[in-house]
C-alpha cells in the first residue's frame, strides 16, 4: 500500500543530499553564490524564488551564461598587475632615497656655511660694518649682493621685529638657503629680492640704509645700479660699501675689475660721488691682514 506521507523520488533524492530544497533549486541556490563572488552554497528556503529571480536577470543581462563556471582571470592580467606593483615600488624606494640624499646635502651645506661665517667674523669686523649703517629699532636695510645672508642675518636683530632686511642677489639658490636660514633662527623680519645684473628690484622711498659687501667688483653695470639705490633711498639714508684690492697695484680699469674680483676704493667713490651721494668717510685699509695679498676698505656716503 502507497503511503501518501512518503517522500517522493526527487525529495528523497533531496533529503540525500542534505539540503532540503528540490534538487533544481539547490542547483540554482550555487549559481546565485557564485554570482555573489563566493562559491559557497547560500540557503535559499526561507524564499525560494529571490534565487531564481536573481538567476534569470544575472542571465538575461549577460552576467552569467546559464550553466558555465566563472571565468578565471587570466594569468598575464595577473602578472601584468605584479609587474606594476614592482614598478611603483621601485619609483617609490628612488624617489625616498632621492630626497633623503637632498635632505642630507642641504643640512651638510647649512652647518658648512656656518662655520664658514665663524671662521670670516674673526677677521672681516663685520660688527663695525653694520654700525657704520648708523641703523635704529624699526629701519629697513637692504643687503644688495647678499648671498647666503652673512651680513643679512645679522642686520635681524638690529633692526628688530618692526624693522625689516631686504637681500637682494641676482642668484636664486643662495637666496634659497638664506630663506632656510633666516626661517630656522625664526628671523621673520628678513625678505628675499632676486635681482637683476643693472637693477635691484627696489622700491622707491622704502629704504634707510643700503649695504654692498664684497659685491661692488662684480658689478658689470654699476652706474645704473648706483642709481637705483640712490632712488631707493630715503633722503639721509646712508650706503656702506665693503670691498677690497691688491695691495701691490690698484685696479683703477672697471673692466678689469670683475675678472679679478676686486676694484679701487677711489675708482668706487668717484663713481659714488657721480651717482649723487656725499662721502662721509673712507677707510683705506679698514682690513688688512699681514698675510693677505689684499686690503679691504670701507667707505660711508649718504643720500643728501
Amino acid at each position: 500500500m502507497h503511503d501518501s506521507h512518503a517522500p517522493t523520488p526527487d525529495l528523497a533524492e533531496d533529503a540525500v543530499m542534505g539540503n532540503g530544497l528540490p534538487h533544481r533549486l539547490r542547483r540554482r541556490s550555487h549559481l546565485v553564490g557564485m554570482v555573489r563572488g563566493s562559491p559557497a552554497r547560500v540557503n535559499l528556503r526561507p524564499l525560494p524564488w529571490l534565487g531564481t529571480c536573481i538567476l534569470r536577470l544575472a542571465t538575461r543581462h549577460g552576467i552569467l551564461k546559464h550553466g558555465a563556471p566563472m571565468k578565471p582571470v587570466p594569468d598575464a592580467e595577473v602578472q601584468r598587475a605584479y609587474r606594476v606593483r614592482i614598478t611603483l615600488f621601485l619609483i617609490g624606494v628612488f624617489l625616498v632615497v632621492f630626497l633623503l640624499a637632498v635632505l642630507y646635502r642641504g643640512i651638510s651645506t647649512l652647518n658648512a656655511l656656518d662655520q664658514v661665517e665663524r671662521e670670516r667674523d674673526v677677521w672681516q669686523r663685520p660688527g663695525d660694518g653694520v654700525e657704520a649703517l648708523a641703523l635704529k629699532d624699526g629701519n629697513v636695510v637692504v643687503d644688495l649682493g647678499s648671498g647666503v645672508g652673512h651680513f643679512a642675518l645679522k642686520l635681524s636683530p638690529v633692526v628688530g621685529k618692526h624693522g625689516s632686511v631686504v637681500a637682494v642677489d641676482i642668484l636664486k639658490e643662495p637666496l634659497l638657503f638664506l630663506s632656510i636660514r633666516a626661517f630656522l633662527r625664526n628671523q621673520r623680519n628678513l625678505h628675499t629680492i632676486h635681482g637683476q645684473p643693472d637693477n635691484p628690484r627696489l622700491q622707491t622711498g622704502s629704504s634707510d640704509a643700503v649695504l654692498i659687501a664684497n659685491t661692488y667688483h662684480e658689478f658689470t653695470q654699476a652706474k645704473p645700479m648706483l642709481d637705483h639705490v640712490f632712488q631707493s633711498l630715503k633722503s639721509g639714508g646712508r650706503l656702506v660699501i665693503l670691498d677690497h684690492e691688491l695691495r701691490s697695484a690698484r685696479t683703477e680699469s672697471r673692466e678689469i675689475g670683475p675678472q679679478h674680483h676686486e676694484v679701487a676704493a677711489e675708482l668706487v667713490e668717484a663713481e659714488t660721488r657721480r651717482a649723487g651721494f656725499e662721502i662721509i668717510s673712507h677707510q683705506d685699509r679698514f682690513i688688512d691682514r699681514p698675510n693677505d695679498e689684499h686690503v679691504w676698505w670701507l667707505i660711508v656716503a649718504q643720500r643728501p
